[in-house]
């Protein structure tokens, strides 16, 4: 399970960006993150899929998953949305789940769950 946000493990830093011009403020190393608000029409998602930008998208439907898998999202954040890891196994997508937790705490459940890994919320602060 991947452990985004833990102070022992190393991680990259998680960018929100709101435009395909905020992707020129940012490293190459750095993940790009963004929601269905920012990318109308799709143009954010497939800026990055064609120039190989590392990216992660916050999804509110299945349909988004399976939208944002097929552009190259390397992952796809949730808070709660369950089904969607099924989805992703089902699919056998190379898309990774990452599931927002406020704390480490919560990290004995979603093992339990067998997500795939989870990103502290203050990681995908602005």
């Amino acid at each position: 399970m991947l452990i985004i946000g833990h102070q022992a493990i190393p991680y990259p830093k998680f960018v929100k960006i709101h435009s395909i011009q905020d992707i020129n403020h940012t490293l190459a190393n750095e993940i790009v993150w963004f929601s269905s608000t920012e990318d109308e029409d799709f143009h954010i998602s497939t800026f990055c899929h064609t120039n190989q930008v590392c990216y992660a998208f916050y999804a509110s439907t299945p349909s988004d998953l399976v939208i944002y898998a097929n552009l190259g999202a390397k992952y796809i954040i949730t808070h709660s949305l369950f089904e969607l890891q099924e989805i992703a196994r089902d699919y056998l997508l190379d898309t990774q789940i990452l599931f927002v937790i406020d704390d480490m705490q919560e990290i004995a459940e979603m093992i339990a769950k067998r997500v795939d890994g989870v990103i502290l919320a203050s990681v995908l602060k602005e």
